[in-house]
């Protein structure tokens, strides 16, 4: 049985991605058990870490990304803890 941790993400800007330079969104990932810090980290694919890490289903990241997305404000911090 999978454990269940809880997930703060938030979309923190753009990268420029190799070989050809595009823009892609970059999102910050935490992932908690309790008061401990199970994994950190800032990435451009966060389906992948949320569903290898975090025990996210494969069709619920999406949910993620969308929500973080959608709360995204470049001057706050926006994180999202459950997607809506």
């Amino acid at each position: 049985m999978k454990e269940a941790f809880d997930i703060k993400m938030r979309r923190v800007g753009e990268r420029r991605t190799w070989p050809f330079g595009r823009l892609r969104p970059e999102y910050e990932i935490v992932i908690v058990d309790g008061k401990r810090n199970v994994y950190t980290t800032t990435t451009i694919v966060p389906s992948a870490v949320l569903v290898d890490r975090g025990n996210v289903h494969t069709t619920d990241s999406w949910d993620w990304v969308q929500a973080a997305d959608r709360a995204y404000d470049p001057h706050m911090e926006s994180w999202v803890s459950r997607p809506v």
